[in-house]
């Protein structure tokens, strides 16, 4: 047989029940287009089939994962599944792996098969090695120029992420995603969790990073291509992309200490949906001393070379929550370092308060300092204006007139250089709640008022002493989780909160939690727009048996490739989106609860209203809610009509740029014109990620902004007012930045890769308490 099952299958208690099969090349590359054939069956053998799958095989996804939903909710009898690796011709490239679910089961079981012969235990050093490392490489990349950029010189022994597998996936076996995927491997070639991807493209400016995430917990991260900076979005040809692991850091944390190899060239063609998938591995440089030990399946930061200079020790102290690995994380330094350098002897029994000693790190990163003033140039292109290029470097007209002594701001030419001027950003002023006037070419609000027959806004159901404050709770919704994240609520005045249950067993664990500590739950049910759907009515009958609002937010941001299993074509999503939603909504609004509509365009909200009057379901608007996602990037909270973006675009309004918190007025007036009145908008996402930097004129979201600017979006309800001066309609009901908690979301405010946003969560607790009227 070709595969063989590497351990037996582990089983973990969750919410439903569910089947993670990993399929893994010798190396423990993801094999994303193995062929699995699914079935049921009686034990020991599974023969004959009470039930076979109605396709012919399924495909893992990029991190060779399958997975496969045997029963939402309790198992509600006592079955074996079997899953078995098959050729292009049906010839069985496995032994068939057996999946148990007692009766009344709800739980996890996850398997790897990988190829007869690959080794469980430690890489060998693949650099002049007697047994090098083969790198899976798909033939069709070279041909697209792409191609693997060595490490420089290294030291026999030095550990380095080594590219091991590389695939393209054409417009069929893509499945309608245009997608670059990552996976981490450890020496033992066990996924890796938390491992910072970095993506640089050609003409990045010098002060954009690039774009960065972090593998999950199948050690994989995804980046949608078109979805990214500018120069990510689909052109003619391979793009000069290059993406790598770990080195350097460039959020202001220690970089780390180990190089890696870089895939470079990668790009979308124009209107075409493909994936790259790239896997590195960590290995050890050729040394015959050296002998490769196995290593947890966990992010650890090596320590330095010998010859890395190594800075005076510094001091932390510890925080609440603080665990000796996250301490470990936030200076990238390894556990067994600070163990030693304290002299701790229970790494799991560190004290509030406690000063450890860092060693290796000078002094704690602080934030980043905005760059000092400098220049440019840039070389004039067919059809540029001044005004373009003024909005691409982020400088205003006058500056670059200045800089270039141009006599007629309205005659340059191809050809011609220009010197570009760039001024270090300056912190954006915050609009004084005490500011009376709104100018008249602001974007109107549209009114508060609803038709006949509508539920009035005063009837929604609001947690009590309601202040609008709100926050989207981490992806975990475990027992454990609540338990810990639920106070940390509950401390800094949260009274709505976007909870992202699996089933309905989850929904009712987390609205429970939520609701008997005085926040409102919004339950998000975990699914795909075309993949099975959840029990809808049991989620709203989750809430109503203990005598919770029933708000169900249904599907989320249809514009996003990971929403779907096959994303359709642009022409094709409204309509399926719209379709789908209504279905649900009318499902949850005969129950008795509250349909959440999600959307980021404009067209699926038309769409959605289009389909509610061809179906007669118009009063599904009267209950219906909005659920607002208004990120920020780095603009202020009173962006686009704050002093420094109106001295660059003089009269600019939210429907000239609504990337910013104040999108929810155009948001607004897209309900307006589409169903007559404005639903209620409860925050489910939003606010400013931590260290964004897409616009050069403003500084990054670092502190003191993120605090600052967090705590200035919650006060428009203690002052009825938006940073712009316009009044804060009764509509908007709350605002939910992302993300509470998340060992893995470098945004979460607790427990993230780039530790606790303390400040923040600080500002917040500070804030002075109001009841909303």
């Amino acid at each position: 047989m070709l595969y063989k099952l590497v351990s037996p299958p582990a089983v973990e208690e969750h919410g439903e029940n569910i089947i993670h099969l990993f399929v893994r090349d010798a190396n423990g590359a993801p094999v994303p287009n193995a062929r699995l054939k699914v079935w049921a069956g009686p034990p020991p053998t599974g023969s004959p089939a009470y039930w076979n799958d109605d396709f012919p095989f399924r495909n893992p996804n990029a991190s060779g994962m399958l997975e496969f939903v045997a029963v939402t909710g309790p198992m509600p009898d006592t079955r074996d599944y079997w899953i078995q690796a098959i050729a292009n011709d049906g010839t069985p490239q496995s032994d068939p792996v057996q999946f148990h679910f007692p009766q009344g089961s709800t739980i996890w079981i996850t398997a790897t098969l990988q190829p007869e012969g690959a080794t469980s235990g430690p890489t060998q050093p693949d650099a002049g090695a007697s047994a090098p490392i083969a790198v899976q490489w798909d033939a069709r990349l070279t041909a697209m120029n792409i191609s693997i950029a060595p490490v420089p010189a290294l030291a026999p022994g030095q550990r380095y992420w080594k590219i091991i597998a590389a695939q393209y996936q054409d417009e069929q076996e893509a499945g309608g995603n245009h997608n670059v995927y990552y996976s981490a491997l450890n020496q033992n070639g066990n996924p890796m969790a938390g491992v910072l991807v970095q993506m640089d493209w050609q003409g990045r400016e010098p002060n954009d990073v690039p774009s960065q995430s972090y593998t999950d917990g199948n050690g994989t991260a995804n980046y949608p291509l078109y979805a990214g900076p500018v120069g990510w979005k689909p052109q003619e040809g391979p793009g000069p992309y290059a993406a790598w692991l770990g080195d350097p850091d460039l959020r202001g944390r220690t970089p780390t200490q180990i190089p890696g190899e870089k895939f470079v060239g990668a790009g979308l063609p124009m209107n075409r949906h493909v994936n790259f998938i790239v896997t590195w591995k960590q290995v050890v440089a050729a040394s015959p001393a050296d002998t490769v030990s196995p290593e947890p399946d966990t992010v650890t930061s090596p320590e330095p070379t010998p010859d890395t200079a190594t800075p005076a020790p510094a001091t932390y102290t510890v925080q609440r929550g603080d665990t000796l690995s996250a301490i470990a994380r936030k200076f990238d330094v390894t556990v067994a370092a600070l163990v030693a350098a304290n002299d701790i002897a229970n790494p799991n029994q560190i004290r509030t308060g406690q000063v450890l000693t860092i060693p290796g790190v000078a002094s704690e990163n602080p934030p980043p300092t905005p760059p000092a003033p400098s220049t440019t140039t840039y070389t004039v292109q067919r059809g540029d204006t001044l005004s373009a290029i003024a909005r691409k470097f982020g400088v205003s007209v006058a500056a670059i007139v200045a800089a270039n002594n141009i006599a007629n701001a309205n005659l340059i030419k191809p050809a011609q250089v220009l010197t570009i001027p760039s001024a270090a950003p300056v912190p954006p002023k915050p609009v004084e709640p005490s500011e009376p006037t709104v100018p008249e070419w602001y974007t109107p609000l549209p009114p508060a008022t609803r038709p006949a027959g509508a539920l009035p806004l005063n009837q929604f159901p609001r947690p009590r002493d309601d202040n609008g404050r709100g926050i989207h709770f981490g992806l975990d919704v475990s027992q454990k989780s609540l338990d810990a994240h639920v106070p940390h609520m509950v401390e800094m005045g949260i009274k709505w909160v976007l909870m992202y249950p699996g089933d309905e067993l989850q929904a009712e664990k987390c609205a429970v939690a939520a609701w008997n500590a005085g926040i409102m739950p919004v339950l998000r049910p975990k699914c795909r727009i075309d993949g099975g759907q959840p029990n809808w009515l049991a989620f709203v009958q989750a809430c109503k048996k203990h005598d919770i609002p029933a708000y169900i937010q249904i599907y989320n941001e249809p514009g996003d490739d990971r929403e779907w299993n096959h994303k359709p074509a642009d022409n094709d999503l409204p309509r399926i989106f719209a379709s789908k939603w209504a279905n649900a909504a009318s499902l949850i609004y005969d129950a008795g609860g509250f349909p959440g509509l999600q959307i980021l365009g404009q067209e699926e909200l038309v769409a959605a209203a289009n389909t509610l009057q061809a179906n007669n379901q118009t009063h599904i608007w009267n209950r219906a809610f909005f659920a607002l996602h208004n990120y920020g990037l780095n603009h202020p909270p009173a962006y686009p009509y704050d002093e420094r973006n109106q001295q660059d675009h003089p009269q600019a309004t939210i429907l000239d740029d609504d990337a910013c918190v104040l999108g929810l007025i155009e948001f607004a007036k897209w309900m307006y014109d589409a169903i007559g009145f404005v639903l209620p908008m409860i925050g489910g996402e939003g606010g400013w990620l931590y260290d964004a930097g897409e616009d050069n004129r403003y500084p990054k979201t670092v502190q003191p902004y993120h605090a600052q600017w967090h705590v200035e979006m919650y006060d428009w309800f203690r002052h009825g007012r938006l940073s712009n001066g316009q009044p804060l309609p009764d509509y908007v009901f709350s605002v939910a930045p992302w993300i509470l908690s998340g060992f893995l979301e470098a945004e979460a405010w607790y427990g993230g890769p780039l530790g606790d946003k303390t400040e923040t969560i600080n500002a917040v607790k500070a804030m002075t308490p109001f009841v909303r009227k």
